[in-house]
């Protein structure tokens, strides 16, 4: 067992080198096979099962890997699974959580997008100086500004008012005797409009009536 955490203790610091040559590639390999080698007792006293399977883990098969991964893109010391795992956190269990479990890939990859969208957003906004402080000292900002804005209306006022003052308006005189003249007042906003024709006296009406009950009726056959 110590035989097997030291060939796989071997293995990861010959990975993490900075600068990896064919000798130290050969090495790898030689410390894998190892690994390989010496794990089997973990299945011996129980530890994992004894089929095929037994080893089948993500990490422990990407080592197979390693050697052809290197030659092709280089040394890969900086680079962790937790990455990997960290998107794997963003992207997949938080939208789970987020939808409703029924036909869950959809809402999953429409709360992604909506995820990057608002971190673009939020690029954009940092950019343009938007987000740069708090709520609260742009609002303290805002306050500032806007009792200056005050208090330089009042000072333009009182400047104002000290170059030309302005004259108090004179009070309508209204004469002692409002029946010997016209009043000079405000405009009478309401008028009287009386009717074009006079209306019938009383003592004509009474003549008409009389009239009408004196004329016989016509009798209708």
């Amino acid at each position: 067992m110590v035989r097997a955490i030291v060939a796989y203790l071997d293995f990861c610091f010959i990975a993490r080198r900075n600068e990896l040559t064919e000798q130290d590639l050969d090495e790898l390999d030689e410390a894998l096979i190892r690994f390989h080698q010496y794990r089997v007792v973990f299945q011996k006293y129980g530890v994992r099962s004894t089929g095929p399977e037994a080893f089948s883990l993500p990490r422990q098969h990407a080592m197979i890997h390693y050697r052809q991964l290197i030659e092709m893109f280089g040394a890969p010391n900086g680079l962790c699974t937790s990455i990997t795992e960290a998107k794997h956190i963003k992207c997949v269990k938080e939208p789970w959580r987020r939808s409703n479990r029924f036909h869950v890939l959809g809402q999953m990859l429409l709360t992604n997008q909506r995820t990057d969208k608002l971190t673009a957003a939020k690029i954009d906004f940092e950019q343009c100086g938007m987000l740069s402080d708090s709520i609260i000292t742009w609002a303290t900002h805002l306050r500032t500004s806007i009792q200056s804005a005050d208090q330089l209306s009042d000072l333009d006022a009182l400047a104002l008012a000290e170059i030309s003052p302005e004259q108090p308006e004179e009070a309508p005189q209204v004469p002692d005797d409002p029946d010997g003249g016209p009043v000079h007042t405000h405009d009478i906003t309401h008028r009287v409009i009386l009717a074009h024709t006079p209306r019938k006296s009383i003592s004509s009406l009474s003549v008409l009536i009389s009239q009408a009950k004196l004329t016989p009726r016509t009798k209708i056959s």
